[in-house]
């Protein structure tokens, strides 16, 4: 029994009539090779269509992102905004203490003893 050549063709009809027709033939040697190309460039195909489509959902993350960047700079900016103030006041405290204590001694000072 005689061996068979397992190979293709393939044929490009355009739907006009005007068109040119155009073959391709592979052959039985030539046909793995054809095979092996065609699975290399779905498989490119693929991994393109996956690039994008996780591209566009990272960039939809990344914009997320940016805007909890923005609200944590906020806050930082408003923590640190009330530390600065919390301590203007405390501050403002130990001075009072400092008068409470100047004028508790000037008291005492001054005062008739408890004697009298």
């Amino acid at each position: 029994m005689a061996r068979r050549h397992e190979g293709f063709t393939i044929a490009v009809i355009p739907h006009s009539a005007h068109g040119k027709r155009r073959e391709l033939r592979v052959s039985g040697a030539g046909a793995p090779w054809f095979r092996i190309a065609v699975a290399l460039v779905a498989i490119a195909v693929a991994a393109s269509v996956y690039i994008s489509v996780t591209g566009v959902a990272g960039q939809s993350r990344q914009a997320v992102l940016y805007r909890q960047i923005e609200s944590l700079r906020d806050s930082l900016a408003m923590t640190a905004d009330i530390g600065a103030r919390l301590e203007s006041i405390e501050e403002q405290l130990e001075e009072i203490r400092a008068t409470r204590r100047v004028i508790e001694n000037l008291a005492t000072q001054g005062a008739p003893p408890a004697d009298q």
